[in-house]
């Protein structure tokens, strides 16, 4: 299942999901990490970030960590 089908099936069921916005222009591999242990902890459903043509490079570093 992709994560489209999977956020409709959960909005279906009623269930709430928690997302965290990345903006790589202000976001360090570094700070990509440590928002990715305390996601973890606070079991984050999903991430969003802009993937802006000038930042795609350190987006998809962002994306991957």
């Amino acid at each position: 299942m992709n994560v489209f089908h999977s956020i409709i099936e959960k909005r279906k069921a009623g269930k709430k999901m928690l997302a965290v916005l990345i903006d790589p222009d202000k976001s360090s591999p570094a700070d990509c990490i440590k928002i990715a242990e305390i996601a973890t902890e606070a079991e984050v459903d999903l991430f969003l970030s802009e993937a802006a043509y000038s930042c795609q490079t350190h987006s998809n570093h962002a994306l991957k960590c």
